[in-house]
């Protein structure tokens, strides 16, 4: 076994309070079920070629247990930058929703503000009227607008 699988079965054994000494190959996977929410928990790591140095996945469905394990991986092994894909269609069909909902509310504010902005300015024109009314002495005329 490689000497990075060591390191990454060690790191397992510290953070899981397991015993995974006896790893047979240098690509291996292991599987926990959190007790929390019967989530699965799968590491695996892949043993590089001459030109990478291995591969290590984290599959769960929980975004924030994915992200404490990925800062104790970076914190343990000394990792300042790391090329990672995450994919947790869940979130992002929430978030996504989340999104629509947020456009229609937008929509619906616009639609009310253009509507405030005419009524707006039919109360000036409206008052401009009445105004006008007023200093003519046509108070048929003026009583007329301010009922409108």
């Amino acid at each position: 076994m490689d000497e990075r699988a060591k390191s990454i079965t060690q790191w397992i054994n510290s953070e899981f309070g397991v015993e995974l000494d006896n790893v047979p190959r240098a690509s291996f996977a292991t599987w926990f079920k959190s007790v929390a929410d019967n989530g699965i928990l799968v590491i695996e790591y892949s043993e590089g070629d001459s030109d990478t140095k291995g591969t290590m996945k984290l599959r769960t469905k929980n975004m924030e247990l994915a992200g404490r394990l990925v800062q104790s991986l970076a914190g343990t092994f000394d990792i300042k930058e790391l090329a990672s894909v995450a994919e947790f269609p869940e979130e992002m069909k929430a978030f996504q929703q989340t999104m629509e909902l947020v456009e229609e509310c937008n929509v619906t504010r616009l639609k009310l503000q253009a509507d405030i902005a005419d009524s707006s300015n039919l109360v000036k024109a409206l008052a401009i009227k009445a105004e006008d009314a007023r200093l003519l002495n046509n108070m048929d005329a003026m009583k007329r607008v301010y009922a409108q």
